[in-house]
């Protein structure tokens, strides 16, 4: 049961007063989660709670096929028992003949059944118009699906008259993917295989899995949106069934028939069939056959191209070419020589020529080299689609090199609207026992066929504006970049788009000026006629497509081309190449992070959500985008729990399973460890790692870093407790340190000396970082030792004793002490002590009379300590402290 026949019910039982709603063993996940919430507005019965015995009457709504209607069909053919149907379903051999009712075909059940209730006056509530217009959107796909009727359209804006809610419904049809529906739709991407079958393109995936996976249908549907597909045979095998799930868009495909061949049915644009037992290749043969006998061939540009053809040579006149358009009421002329295409010219070409030239001028000057050709075999749909990319009115046939025909716009819209004419609603008998009524007359949208609307095209889920968002979250400076991005590559015929991060961090606000922008078209051309205008300096990429703006001010801005990756091996790095923005989308790694806002003139700040984003947002979830995404890129369970711990969120049960299982199949162990050490890193910059490191913990993840690493209560402490050590250091220093390899060194204290150099030769930390590391974990107990004298101790000797200490292993050394006195000497040194210079130096030495030699050092040192416990504090007093404490130099 989906939503059409839930409000179908609803519709039947003001139709029949008296008679009890039952709902079906089988029911959608969205609608249990309506029913969840607003069950109550739908009282019912279950089947078992039916004695069939005192049934008189059985209302059947969206079907009336006998084995979908479960121990109800005990009741068909019982005499005594009349029946009344109301179902949009094509008719098929296996219905159900009943006494009375109405079966037509339109988009949803539902629709028949409102213009009944507006023809009798019977009353409905805002409630119940919410439910009913939901029954519609549902099956109609909001009114833009193929299979869409004027009765849908007429039903739909009498509901909303009567209170339709629909920002209520919204929240049930802009459902993002469950996990396991995000992990089929990658299944679906991977495994599509294009066909040709008389002349139209079919897609036939192929696919399995583990257990059934509910509501097929929706990652079906954002594959073909996805995609912008025509029709599409999706074929999934769930341990013994073969689900097979059908759509077309397109008249010569109907998909109801195909698959009544397998048992199934539906409509003629949606249909789905269910088989047993059998193996899945010769299910997937037999539907071929079926395929190749079923699909009527579609229109092509030969059918309706005109021909001959008119055409001028370049020595044709103006004045000629201007009668020949004239006369035959043509826009454009091609231009062949010598039986061969070189061009074509325009009327307004020649008009606005022969205003400043005489009409004497031949077209050789003038005629655009530049024409839009096609194949006689291309399909109408594909005709289009050239003649809007390429934003021309016309299109020349060439079979081989010759010119047989051209097509115009108009030609291409009688086409399509004689493809889709068929009967209306009104234009079919009722069954008989149809309720009685006026009937209201027809409308229908001009430009239109009148009971067809034509499928939307789309990318993925559009249609909030995030404008305003960005005009309060993002600097004027900022804005005023990215409105000339969109400038730019309007100009240049690109679509550009933000991506990543910043369209995450815009809806959950937090501040993020790390701008990402995808290009639809070439990357580095964009960013180089961008870096210009904005004169920045341009860094290119050009393996990769991208590049990168630095601003005069600093600000940077990073460029991509719109790119597909594949990995040729699980944990290698990828391979990428260019594609639609669609296709860069369903590379990323989490639903948050796979939205992207466009910033075109047109369309500025029009958010792209095609994998669910914002609803995982809402619902603070981190969910992976396709099953296969952890085993290709294993360093993404290291992101998806900093994404978790950073936002509060929550990693999902099937991205979690995901997780364990790779960490099972040893998948993990292929990483790189410069890989692992740099996602390491990237977790103790956070500012809160410690949570990040318990859920590595939890995950075993720790003990494959480095099986010796253990997290306990106390690390915890540590962690928190270098919070303040960093504020108290960088407040008064104002300088910063390397947080992460400090709190590294907490993660390493259990090691001894050995595994500690072991783990940094491990993962090639540089020398520097290594050095570090390896004192700070070695020296911070003698230093501790050494400085918690409560005896005063003279600066030169604090000084000297961490002299040649790291930074960062004194901070660490800091968060280990227990003692005051320790810390206080520590950052006595380090804010004050390490900076004293003495002014004195080798060539006041000199003139002082001095030789030089190695005791230079000594002397220069003697004086440095002398200056750190306050004995001299300027050079004079430097000068007279050398001459009185080395008096035996020999002088020159």
């Amino acid at each position: 049961m989906d939503f059409d026949a839930l409000a179908s019910l609803v519709a039947a039982k003001k139709l029949y007063p008296e008679a009890r709603i039952c709902f079906p063993s089988s029911v959608s996940s969205e609608v249990k989660q309506f029913i969840a919430v607003y069950g109550d507005i739908v009282p019912h019965l279950l089947p078992e709670e039916i004695e069939l015995s005192k049934v008189s009457e059985l209302i059947l709504v969206d079907t009336r096929w006998i084995t979908r209607i479960g121990s109800f069909g005990n009741l068909v053919g019982r005499k005594g028992v009349k029946i009344y149907i109301y179902d949009h379903h094509p008719p098929h051999p296996n219905d159900i003949h009943g006494d009375g009712g109405l079966c037509r075909e339109t988009g949803a059940t539902v629709s028949i059944l409102t213009r009944i209730l507006r023809e009798r006056k019977i009353s409905i509530t805002p409630i119940e118009a919410t439910l009913l217009i939901l029954g519609i959107y549902e099956d109609t796909g909001s009114l833009g699906f193929t299979s869409t009727t004027t009765l849908d359209l007429e039903a739909a804006g009498f509901l909303l008259s009567q209170g339709a809610n629909l920002e209520l419904i919204s929240s049930f049809l802009n459902r993002s993917l469950t996990e396991k529906q995000t992990a089929l739709l990658n299944d679906f991407i991977e495994r599509a295989e294009k066909r040709i079958i008389n002349g139209v393109e079919v897609v036939i995936i192929v696919a399995e899995v583990d257990e059934f996976v509910g509501g097929l249908s929706l990652p079906l549907h954002k594959f073909i949106d996805l995609k912008n597909l025509e029709v599409v045979f999706a074929l999934i095998k769930a341990r013994e069934r073969i689900y097979i799930i059908a759509r077309s868009r397109i008249s010569s495909v109907n998909v109801n028939e195909i698959l009544s061949s397998l048992g199934g049915g539906g409509h003629n644009f949606a249909a789905s069939a269910l088989i047993k037992e059998q193996d899945i290749k010769e299910v997937e043969e037999r539907l071929h056959h079926i395929l190749k006998e079923k699909i009527r061939p579609r229109q092509t540009v030969r059918d309706v191209m005109s021909s001959p053809v008119r055409f001028a040579s370049p020595s044709t006149s103006l004045k000629e070419a201007k009668d020949l358009m004239r006369k035959h009421g043509i826009l454009t002329l091609p231009v062949l020589e010598k039986g061969r295409l070189v061009g074509i010219i325009s009327r307004e070409k020649v008009d606005h020529v022969m205003a400043h030239n005489s009409g004497r001028a031949s077209v050789k000057g003038y005629f655009s080299p530049k024409a839009f050709t096609s194949p006689p075999h291309l399909s109408i749909k594909k005709a289009q689609e050239i003649m809007m990319e390429e934003e021309t009115r016309t299109l020349l046939v060439l079979d081989n090199e010759d010119l047989v025909g051209i097509v115009s716009g108009p030609d291409l819209l009688r086409a399509f609207h004689e493809g889709t004419q068929s009967s209306s609603y009104l234009e079919s008998h009722p069954h008989k026992n149809d309720p009685p009524g006026p009937r209201e007359p027809e409308f229908s949208f001009a430009g239109l066929p009148k009971d067809k609307v034509r499928p939307r095209s789309i990318s993925g889920k559009k249609g909030q504006l995030v404008k305003d968002l960005l005009e309060k979250r993002v600097p004027r400076k900022i804005q005023r970049i990215l409105e000339q991005a969109g400038k730019v590559g309007q100009r240049m015929g690109f679509r550009a788009f933000i991506v990543g991060g910043f369209v995450r961090d815009l809806l959950l606000g937090i501040e993020n000026l790390d701008v990402d922008l995808v290009v639809e078209g070439d990357g580095i051309k964009f960013a180089t006629e961008l870096a210009r205008q904005l004169e920045g300096e341009l860094k290119r990429h050009r393996g990769f497509g991208t590049a990168t703006i630095v601003l005069p001010d600093g600000f940077k801005l990073d460029v991509a081309t719109s790119r597909s990756e594949s990995y040729p091996f699980p944990a290698a790095l990828p391979r990428v190449k260019p594609a639609p923005l669609s296709e860069d989308l369903a590379r990323r790694d989490f639903t948050v992070n796979t939205m992207a806002v466009d910033i075109s003139p047109s369309s500025f700040g029009l958010l792209i959500d095609f994998f669910g984003g914002q609803e995982d947002i809402r619902r603070r979830r981190v969910r992976i985008l396709h099953s296969r995404s952890f085993i290709e890129d294993p360093t993404r369970i290291f992101r998806a729990i900093r994404f978790e711990q950073r936002y509060d969120f929550q990693i999902g049960k099937e991205t979690e399973k995901l997780i364990q299982d790779v960490l099972k199949e040893k998948i993990f162990h292929r990483l790189s460890r410069d890989r692992i050490r740099e996602e390491l890193i990237q977790i103790l910059k956070e500012d809160e790692p410690e949570k990040v490191i318990k859920r590595l913990q939890d995950f075993g993840i720790l003990k494959t870093i480095y099986s010796k690493i253990e997290f306990n209560h106390e690390k915890e402490k540590e962690f928190n407790y270098l919070v303040d050590v960093f504020a108290h250091f960088e407040v008064v220093s104002k300088e910063e340190s390397k947080r992460w390899l400090i709190r590294l060194l907490v993660l390493l204290e259990d090691l001894d000396e050995e595994e500690v150099r072991d783990f940094c030769g491990r993962y090639r930390f540089t020398r520097e970082d290594r050095n570090a590391i390896i004192s700070g974990r070695l020296s911070s107990e003698r230093l501790i030792k050494s400085l918690r004298s409560r005896k005063a101790l003279k600066s030169s000797f604090i000084y000297s004793l961490l002299e040649s200490v790291p930074q960062e292993a004194l901070l660490f050394t800091m968060a280990k002490a227990t003692e005051k006195l320790v810390k206080k000497r520590i950052l006595l040194y380090l804010t004050r002590l390490k900076n004293v210079e003495i002014e004195a130096g080798g060539d006041d030495l000199k003139s002082m009379g001095y030789k030089p030699s190695p005791r230079f050092t000594q002397i220069l040192e003697e004086v440095r300590r002398a200056r750190l416990d306050g004995l001299v504090k300027n050079k004079k007093e430097e000068i007279k402290y050398i001459e009185e404490k080395f008096p035996l130099e020999v002088r020159k």
